[in-house]
């Protein structure tokens, strides 16, 4: 389906168990200044009564289109199912709990046009319950904003001088994306039922495959951080999908011929999230090291995960191992797969 001229952007919205916030988010989108836009929301099966308040918006508002799920599929799917539809220049993505600025699209398109570029990239703001711990993160002046972010999204690390920057603009919901360089490069969101972080991937290869992506550096969305988000949920950081992760991670790397460019900050993440595995399980078993063996015994198995932190050294592994007993916990680990 080609761009329809009339649809400049068409923002995608999985809606799960949205709660009271939700109505601020679905205001904050009908009332954006642009008025070539069409809100795609995607019920994932919500037990709250989410979808009854987007069915009601959807009889108010004609740009407003509404895919119902037969059955959950979680975020990233929920997406894909959204963007088989989309009908903009450009597609966007927000989350239903949060706030968009009302000149958001309009100014991002109008930018993307103008330059010609493949991926537009705002600033997000993260505001939390205490109003005093709100932030907003802006880009740097100068530089291929690619340069900056590809490294930190790639590799996240435990030592991370730069954890900030990478927190708050390796996201996707702040962007806007053509959509047909999205069909063209077949860039879409992976199974977060089996494979976490899938925002991170998508922003990855969008960055990659990109002719061109400018920043629009001016406050534009809200992001609302509870505790109940999705990225701090246990069954997010499984170990089945944090090793799904590294090893989709690694095949775009190899597949873009950008493994020995990116090879260290890949080796950082890899131990950063390994590290986290290992920790979480432990304390899951309850601190019974038989099944925390097993999860070792199946990493020192993994030619993915050996090379890589072969590659990054045991010194940088216990990097980021604040007490004695990590480090020491850290080192056995790091001779357990490695040697």
């Amino acid at each position: 389906m080609e761009s329809n001229p009339q649809v400049q952007v068409s923002v995608i919205i999985p809606v799960y168990n949205a709660g009271h916030r939700l109505r601020a988010c679905v205001d904050s989108l009908v009332n954006q200044s642009i008025e070539e836009i069409e809100l795609i929301f995607v019920l994932d099966c919500p037990t709250d009564g989410s979808d009854s308040v987007i069915k009601e918006y959807a009889e108010k508002y004609d740009n407003i289109v509404v895919i119902a799920n037969e059955h959950n599929l979680n975020i990233g799917m929920s997406r894909n199912r959204g963007l088989e539809i989309a009908k903009g220049e450009y597609v966007a993505f927000c989350d239903h709990d949060d706030i968009v600025l009302s000149d958001m699209y309009k100014e991002m398109v109008n930018l993307g046009q103008q330059e010609d570029a493949d991926v537009v990239l705002g600033v997000p703001q993260y505001t939390y319950s205490d109003s005093s711990l709100d932030e907003t993160y802006f880009y740097p002046q100068t530089g291929d904003i690619r340069e900056k972010l590809l490294p930190l999204i790639i590799g996240r690390d435990d030592d991370m001088s730069a954890w900030e920057f990478y927190f708050s603009h390796g996201v996707i919901w702040d962007n806007i994306y053509r959509r047909n360089f999205l069909k063209k490069n077949n860039i879409m969101f992976v199974d977060n039922n089996k494979i976490t972080f899938e925002d991170n991937l998508f922003l990855i290869e969008c960055l990659i495959y990109a002719n061109k992506a400018v920043v629009h550096n001016k406050l534009v969305y809200l992001h609302t951080i509870e505790a109940s988000n999705t990225a701090s949920t246990d069954d997010f950081v499984k170990k089945e999908k944090i090793i799904n992760y590294i090893h989709y991670l690694d095949s775009i790397l190899v597949q873009n011929g950008l493994r020995d460019r990116y090879g260290r900050n890949f080796s950082r993440s890899v131990a950063s999230y390994l590290k986290g595995c290992i920790r979480r399980e432990y304390k899951n078993q309850g601190r019974k090291f038989r099944k925390t063996l097993e999860l070792l015994n199946e990493l020192r198995e993994d030619q993915i995960m050996v090379r890589a932190l072969r590659g990054l050294g045991h010194v940088d592994f216990l990097k980021g191992s604040r007490s004695i007993k990590s480090k020491i916990l850290d080192s056995i680990i790091y001779k357990y797969i490695c040697i």
